[in-house]
């Protein structure tokens, strides 16, 4: 089954930092980050195009919440089924593993630019893990 992503937007966004006070970075800091997406709905509109609502979380553990609802209009090979699977995989609620990973993509590669933005505005720990310095010295193969 093929996902044609043809369109995301943001229905609500809320964020908010638990500490009260700045945090100040002086030594790396340890962080658990919980990140989900969760599906709520999907159905059928015009031109047999379907809608499916989200809801993405980031949890930044002790230190604050970034939380949105999301509406993506996508075109399927056969929308029936996919609603079908769907509305079977009751306990789940999850898409069929040969698509959840390309609209899980989507998804993060749309909100994640803006979840890093309010990340740093409430001053939370950026939610992207940082670049390591390799132990082992980089030798290039060009002589």
């Amino acid at each position: 089954m093929d996902l044609n992503i043809k369109q995301i937007s943001i229905k609500k966004i809320d964020a908010y930092r638990e500490l009260s006070l700045p945090i100040k970075f002086s030594k790396e800091v340890k962080v658990s980050v919980s990140l989900n997406i969760g599906l709520i709905e999907i159905k059928k509109i015009e031109d047999g195009d379907i809608l499916l609502k989200t809801n993405f979380t980031l949890d930044i553990l002790d230190f604050g919440h970034i939380g949105a609802q999301l509406e993506t209009i996508a075109s399927t090979n056969n929308s029936d089924q996919l609603i079908s699977e769907w509305e079977k995989s009751e306990e789940k609620r999850s898409l069929p593993s040969d698509i959840k990973g390309q609209f899980d993509n989507a998804i993060f590669f749309y909100i994640m630019p803006l979840v890093i933005s309010l990340a740093e505005k409430l001053t939370l720990p950026i939610p992207i893990p940082g670049i390591t310095t390799p132990s082992k010295p980089v030798v290039s193969s060009k002589k």
